[in-house]
C-alpha cells in the first residue's frame, strides 16, 4: 500500500511540474504520464490517448501530433513536426531562419518507442509496432513490426501469422490480417 501511495505521489508532482501542458493540450486522456526534464512546444497541437508514458529528457515540436492510447517511450525523445525551409535562391539561410514548414506525426495505439528515437513530420507509426532504440523515423512504420535503423525501416514482424490473427481479433485492432501484412510487405 506504502507502494501505491508513493507511486500516486510521484504523478501528482509530475502533473504539477506540467501543468502548464496538461492545461492547454487539445487533449488528454487517463494516466498521460510525463517524466522530467522535457520540453513541448505548442501543447495545444497535441491529442494524447489514455496510458500514455513518455520517458525523461523529451522534445517535442508539435503540429497537430497525435498519440493513441497505450504507448510507451524511452528517454530522450524527439519529434519535429517541423522542417526549416532552405532553398531559397539568393538568400542566406540566417535571413530566413523562422521560415518553416509543418506537417504532422500519428503514433497508434499500442506503440512501443525505444530510447533515443527521433521522428519527423509527415510520418505515422502504426498499431502495434515497437521502434528500435537510437533510431530516425522519417517514414511511415508499418502495423505490427519492429523496426529500426537510421533511417528506420521494418525488420520483422511482431507475430508469427497464426499468432497475428489472433492478436489482431483478442485487441479489437482497427487492421485486419491482410492489411497488416499488405503494409508489411509494402515496407520492406
Amino acid at each position: 500500500m506504502a507502494k501505491a501511495i508513493k507511486a500516486g505521489g510521484i504523478n501528482i508532482l509530475r502533473r504539477l511540474r506540467y501543468f502548464r501542458y496538461y492545461k492547454k493540450f487539445a487533449q488528454c486522456g487517463a494516466n498521460v504520464i510525463l517524466s522530467r526534464n522535457g520540453l513541448i512546444l505548442r501543447p495545444e497541437q497535441i491529442r494524447l490517448g489514455d496510458n500514455v508514458f513518455i520517458s525523461s529528457g523529451f522534445r517535442i515540436s508539435a503540429y497537430q501530433l497525435k498519440f493513441g492510447n497505450n504507448i510507451m517511450i524511452g528517454p530522450n525523445l524527439v519529434i519535429e513536426c517541423e522542417d526549416h525551409i532552405v532553398d531559397r535562391v539568393g538568400v542566406p539561410m540566417m535571413n530566413y531562419s523562422d521560415s518553416k514548414k509543418f506537417g504532422q506525426v500519428t503514433i497508434e495505439n499500442d506503440v512501443w518507442i525505444g530510447a533515443n528515437v527521433a521522428i519527423l513530420k509527415n510520418t505515422t507509426i502504426r498499431e502495434g509496432a515497437i521502434v528500435g532504440a537510437c533510431s530516425l523515423v522519417n517514414r511511415d512504420i508499418p502495423p505490427y513490426c519492429i523496426a529500426y535503423g537510421v533511417p528506420a525501416r521494418a525488420q520483422r514482424p511482431r507475430f508469427s501469422n497464426e499468432s497475428l490473427r489472433a492478436h489482431l481479433e483478442m485487441v479489437r485492432s482497427r487492421y485486419t490480417f491482410e492489411e497488416v501484412e499488405h503494409y508489411f510487405q509494402r515496407s520492406t
